[in-house]
This record gives C-alpha cells, structure tokens and sequence, in this order.
C-alpha cells in the first residue's frame, strides 16, 4: 500500500538533507503511552519556517482521532493508534498550503 503523505514527508525530509540541517533538526516519529503516534517536524532553515497552523482537531473513535499545530518553528501532530495516516496527512496539507503562499 503506497502513501502519498508518507512519500510527500520523505521526499520533504530528503530536499532538507545538507550536510547541516539534518545535524540539528529533523523529523520525529514516536509511538506514545497512550496508544498513539506523535510527529514533530523542525522547521528551523526550511522554507517553511515562520509558518503557523491553528491547531485543528477531528475525532472519529477513540482510536482514531489526530490534531495538529504549528508555532512556526515545529510543525507537530498527534494522534490515535489508527491515525498516523491521517497525522502524516495533516503535515502534507501544511506544507502544500504553504507553496500557495
């Protein structure tokens, strides 16, 4: 199964890979104690730096829910143990709104 949101982050992940950025920033996926997914992306020397997202919300089921926001600077998502498509969705939609720009 091929995720367009999955590629869309690694290919975002690899046009950042300098031989700096990678070394002070990055991307983090992490399971948490909640049965769930977190993703916190840094923005810092990226073209997407200074960006800001609302924190938006959707609740489906317990266990699938997400949110995600952004303070210019890391972009992060959260969300429940059936969520990370819809969280990795959640940084692909930023980062498409922020081309339009």
């Amino acid at each position: 199964m091929e995720s367009q949101a999955l590629d869309a982050l690694q290919a975002w992940y690899a046009a950042q890979c300098d031989g700096e950025w990678e070394t002070r920033y990055g991307v983090m996926l992490a399971t948490t104690e909640t049965s769930g997914w977190e993703l916190r992306v840094d923005l810092a020397g990226t073209e997407l730096e200074g960006r800001e997202l609302v924190r938006i919300r959707s609740l489906e089921t317990p266990d699938n829910w997400f949110e995600a926001w952004c303070d210019g600077y890391t972009f992060r998502a959260a969300g429940g143990a059936e969520s990370l498509e819809q969280i990795l969705a959640a940084f692909f939609d930023f980062s498409q709104l922020v081309e339009a720009y």
